[in-house]
């Protein structure tokens, strides 16, 4: 699992604090999805809205493509979730899962950070191996290949997550990620 990239704070920083204005907040994030344990809210597609944060969303989807060299024409939009903000507390964990491949040539790929980490917990799991990350530290999880969760949330500070997904094109995802 890549996890050399650290998005730039000032990046992330209106997002945060966007996120952590509890009426913004609950404007926003107007999805419930069913967990096990603990609150989690949350929005799919959050670049598409027109807003002044997905103005900010997408300059951190320029980075993050510019970064991994990765242009238009070497992925598919991934229209599920593409973009996708999640907003979890103490308790949350996100279950084992593994995420849909739908497409034969190519590998569903999400670039994930949190932007805001938990005091303890929070953390992701890729085939039963926990990473320990800091704020805005990318790991990129092939979700259509791979099993992965999360551990439980601890503490007051919430865990925010940004999630990008892609379909790319598996002779480009093997350069990139051999």
């Amino acid at each position: 699992m890549e996890q050399d990239l650290v998005i730039p704070k000032k990046l992330t920083n209106p997002i945060l604090k966007y996120l952590l204005d509890n009426e913004k907040r609950e404007q926003l994030l107007v999805e419930f999805p069913q967990h096990r344990f603990g609150f989690v809210c949350g929005k799919r597609n959050c670049i598409t809205d027109n807003n002044d944060l997905s103005k900010y969303l997408a300059k951190i989807e320029k980075y993050l493509l510019s970064y991994y060299k990765i242009t238009k024409k070497d992925i598919k939009s991934e229209t599920r979730y593409g973009c996708l903000i999640s907003y979890s507390e103490a308790g949350h964990q996100v279950g084992p899962h593994q995420d849909y491949e739908p497409h034969e040539n190519y590998t569903h790929t999400r670039f994930n950070f949190m932007i805001s980490k938990p005091e303890d917990g929070g953390d992701p799991i890729m085939d039963e191996i926990t990473y320990d990350l800091a704020e805005n530290q990318v790991w990129i999880c092939p979700a259509g290949k791979h099993k992965h969760d999360t551990t439980i949330v601890i503490g007051e500070k919430p865990r925010i997550l940004l999630s990008y997904g892609y379909f790319i094109k598996n002779e480009q995802f093997n350069k990139i990620f051999p």
